[in-house]
């Protein structure tokens, strides 16, 4: 059981990080919100406004508990 898991989420190279095909540096950062990351890096997709401020409500609901 000395396996390592693996996932697809993110590659690297010499020269760049790529996360779900998009560069992390000229792509993301800079130019994408926390929330709006979460959700693309668990659905895949980029959200919409309103999905990201309901996101953003869920995550400031939390900092209460």
């Amino acid at each position: 059981m000395n396996e390592r898991p693996t996932t697809r989420i993110a590659t690297y190279d010499e020269t760049s990080i790529t996360v779900r095909g998009k560069d992390l540096v000229n792509e993301l950062i800079g130019h994408r919100s926390f929330s709006e990351m979460i959700y693309f890096h668990t659905t895949q997709r980029w959200p919409s406004s309103g999905q990201v401020k309901v996101l953003d409500a869920c995550l400031v609901t939390l900092m209460e508990h």
